[in-house]
């Protein structure tokens, strides 16, 4: 099949918006304000036609939970002796969703009237933080 000038064109640019629209993704976390936090996306952005670069850093997140699993695992065995719950701190990697649409009033708990705003990483969510592995001898439970 011939490829044209035209249909790449066209192709870059449905590929842009597409890698514009923002689902979920993985962050580090910078700060953390009671139940907001400041993120790092743990991804590259890539414009057309530009080096790929580090995602603008994120703050104001809303926190849905504070927590992440920490599984106690015994050095020999590999056994799973514990899994115990942790708070989220600095430098923890969690997992964030975009919300469809603006959530500025929402965060308010006003029911917002339509903007043109969608899949914006400012509407981002704080889900949960990532699980981590901690290696336990006999006696360090």
């Amino acid at each position: 099949m011939e490829t044209n000038v035209f249909t790449k064109v066209i192709k870059s640019i449905i590929d842009q918006r597409l890698m514009d629209i923002h689902t979920n993704y993985m962050a580090s976390i910078v700060s953390i304000d009671i139940n907001k936090a400041t993120v790092q996306p743990l991804n590259m952005v890539k414009i057309y036609g530009q080096k790929a670069q580090k995602s603008a850093v994120i703050s104001g997140i809303p926190i849905l939970m504070p927590y992440k699993y920490v599984y106690k695992v015994d050095r020999i065995t590999n056994e799973v002796k514990s899994i115990e719950q942790e708070e989220i701190k600095v430098g923890d990697t969690v997992y964030c969703g975009v919300c469809d649409r603006d959530i500025t009033e929402a965060k308010k708990g006003n029911i917002a009237a339509v903007t043109n705003r969608h899949h914006n990483l400012s509407d981002s969510v704080v889900i949960m933080g990532m699980s981590n592995v901690e290696y336990i001898t006999g006696g360090d439970e």
